[in-house]
């Protein structure tokens, strides 16, 4: 080392006027920055002070240095950014990834390290990776990585509950009939936090009732065994009948657009498809009989009534009832929602809850993989049970329709990508629920309209395509007679509550409406809340 003096003990100039600094690489600079806090100063160099520095260095190469090992610092830190900050969002990951090189290299970080994360967290990585496998221009690896995310959801839920038990031999004689029957059920705040795997990341809470339609249960499954070891499905709305004889015909049922896919889901969930290697024939001669199942589902498909689901719920409770075990109206919700993640339409728990369980109330979950909600009725259904709703509440079908597996993998793909506008719609639903159950309990008919509306906004927000030009005009020509109002489910269609200023102004909506309808099919119903649920008879 050169010989060094000691600092003069007496500065004439000030410390921003000393030379005491050097131009040189990164590794000269630091030693000597280190020899200058042993207090010493080499004599042989020459050096320059900082008022020359700040005159001469390039401040913006400077800063642009500094951001680039920030930049390079947090995706090398990528996973253990994730692990800490459970809402860094993925446009945060691609701004720092904005070069396709890197881009691409920190996808495939993602990838490697999202199997040894538990299921929902290994959703978001594989999402985020998606995005940047996007960004880089690999779009058979993005839609590959999109399809893990999804997948990582259902495992998220299959491995929550447990399965039931295979069948054993009917429970009921070869003259007897299960009869499952149950309500639709109305939304009324809180849709989509019960959905997977928001629900298990922070909890759901929901505010639904359970409604008859036109005095009817809308929603009904019939079994009973036949002789002959086949499985028969027969459809009373859509009129049609398919018989199956092979195993391989009843597990297709990935396709929601295929009428029998419901049944076929609920019979594999049950147990009724013959494992690989076994013929249906010897699966059901071993259960000692076939099976006819007939299905009625007097809502269309997209009507945002929870048709599907607690239609499925209606299979699985009947099939119950043929193997003897009693339909516990929770485990029906937990094997109904296994059975939508099964048929990849992925719906959380809210639907099959709305019907199974009766009557207004609050449905609510904690964070964690037990997603079976817990119940509190609203004492006499609140305010929704008076006179004054009657007279102000409608139901109408607009006559549109809209799949909601489409629509869920959008929301369920902006919470994956922790989008700020998601995180505060789902963590505002959630109190509006509460809000909610808060206004039918000890409120009034118009502070439960004014939270209908908000719940509405707060569709809109998560889902935009939750609406559209037809259903904008519908509302627009109604919206001066209405306190509120809302579509039902997910949207874009399907079935709307609207609450009326008075019961004039519900007059004078149905007048509107019917004389000149958004769809050939549109039409009002009545209905009233049930208050019995699930129900499962023999025959």
């Amino acid at each position: 080392m050169n010989e060094a003096v000691p600092f003069p003990s007496r500065v004439e100039l000030t410390l921003w006027d000393v030379p005491l600094w050097k131009v040189g690489t990164l590794e000269a600079s630091f030693e000597h920055a280190n020899i200058l806090l042993s207090g010493y100063i080499p004599t042989d160099e020459e050096f320059v002070p900082i008022s020359w520095l700040m005159a001469n260095v390039n401040h913006e190469r400077l800063l642009a240095g500094r951001a680039e090992v920030e930049r390079q610092t947090r995706l090398d830190g990528l996973i253990e950014r994730m692990d800490a900050h459970a809402w860094l969002s993925s446009a945060d990951i691609l701004r720092d990834a904005e070069d396709k090189g890197d881009a691409l290299r920190a996808a495939r970080l993602l990838v490697s390290k999202a199997g040894s994360r538990p299921p929902t967290a290994r959703a978001r990585m594989f999402h985020a990776a998606a995005r940047l496998l996007a960004h880089a221009g690999k779009s058979k690896e993005a839609a590959s990585a999109t399809e893990a995310a999804f997948e990582a959801v259902r495992v998220s839920v299959s491995t929550s509950f447990r399965g039931p038990r295979p069948p054993e031999r009917p429970k009921i004689l070869e003259d007897q009939v299960v009869w499952a029957s149950c309500p639709a059920r109305i939304d009324l705040a809180g849709g989509w936090s019960d959905t997977p795997p928001i629900c298990a990341d922070v909890g759901g809470a929901v505010v639904n009732a359970a409604v008859t339609l036109n005095g009817q249960y809308p929603l009904q499954t019939v079994c009973r065994l036949t002789k002959e070891p086949t499985i028969r499905l027969n459809s009373i709305v859509l009129g049609r009948t398919i018989t199956f004889r092979s195993a391989d015909a009843l597990r297709s049922y990935a396709d929601p657009s295929d009428w029998a896919a419901l049944p076929k889901a609920a019979l594999s969930l049950m147990g009724f498809t013959p494992p690989q290697g076994k013929t249906l024939a010897k699966h059901l001669e071993a259960f000692g009989a076939g099976l006819d199942i007939t299905v009625f589902s007097a809502l269309p498909k997209g009507s945002g009534m929870g048709s599907s689901s607690i239609l499925g719920a209606t299979l699985i409770a009947a099939l119950m009832g043929v193997t003897g075990h009693y339909p516990i109206p929770q485990l029906v919700i937990a094997f109904a929602s296994l059975l939508e993640q099964r048929m990849s339409t992925g719906g959380g728990w809210q639907d099959q809850a709305g019907g199974i369980m009766p009557g207004v109330k609050l449905l609510h979950t904690a964070p964690g993989a037990n997603q079976i909600p817990q119940v509190e009725p609203i004492p006499d259904h609140g305010v929704l049970a008076s006179e004054e709703a009657a007279g102000r509440c409608l139901l109408y079908f607009t006559g549109q329709r809209r799949l909601a597996k489409n629509i869920l993998r959008k929301v369920v793909g902006r919470y994956l990508d922790r989008e700020p506008a998601a995180r505060y719609a789902i963590e505002s639903l959630k109190h509006g629920a509460m809000a909610m159950r808060d206004a039918i309990t000890t409120g009034s008919l118009d502070e439960v309209a004014l939270h209908l509306s908000h719940y509405w906004h707060l569709k809109q927000m998560l889902d935009p395509g939750s609406t559209n030009p037809v259903v904008t005009r519908l509302f627009s020509r109604v919206n001066y007679l209405l306190s509120g109002y809302s579509l039902l489910g997910a949207g874009g269609g399907g079935f709307a509550l609207l609450i009326a200023k008075d019961e004039a102004a519900a007059a004078r909506v149905k007048r509107t409406l019917e004389q000149s309808q958004p769809s050939p099919t549109a039409r009002f119903y009545e209905f009233a809340i049930d208050s019995k649920g699930l129900g499962v008879s023999r025959l």
